[in-house]
């Protein structure tokens, strides 16, 4: 399997791992007797979530910079320092939902989770999608 192959599964079980999130900080909303109430969010499994998710993300982030850099050389003509400095910005909200999160402070987490925590979601999915276009361009000119 090339490297290519490799970082675009990891994208999908990135993905994976998002979906999961999502669901974990968007509780459903259950109807009882007329009446909306929202469903209370399972702090223990969501901060075992995100860590798992933080940890197969940085072990991805450095596979993906080592490639990207034996790139730039061959293929100078394309952006490969928009995806670098996207890591480095995704990096703060990552910060701030662990600083939360190893608080156990669980008011802490829900702040960090419906700010830092939406917006990473959007990151990350546009920041895959842009890394899988540039994945195409650096095949297409191998080939």
């Amino acid at each position: 399997m090339t490297s290519l192959e490799i970082l675009r599964k990891e994208h999908k079980a990135l993905e994976i791992e998002l979906k999961e999130l999502e669901a974990l900080i968007s509780p459903e909303i259950d109807e009882i007797e007329g009446e909306e109430e929202e469903k209370e969010v399972n702090y223990p499994n969501l901060t075992h979530t995100i860590k798992r998710l933080i940890e197969f993300w940085n072990s991805h982030e450095g596979k993906e910079e080592k490639f990207l850099r034996e790139m730039e050389d061959k293929y100078q003509n394309l952006k490969f320092d928009t995806i670098l400095f996207q890591h480095k910005e995704l990096s703060g909200h990552k910060t701030v939902i662990m600083n939360a999160i190893n608080s156990g402070n669980e008011f802490e987490i829900k702040v960090a989770l419906d700010t830092d925590g939406r917006i990473i979601l959007d990151k990350i999915r546009k920041h895959m999608k842009e890394e899988n276009e540039l994945f195409d361009k650096i095949k297409n000119k191998a080939q």
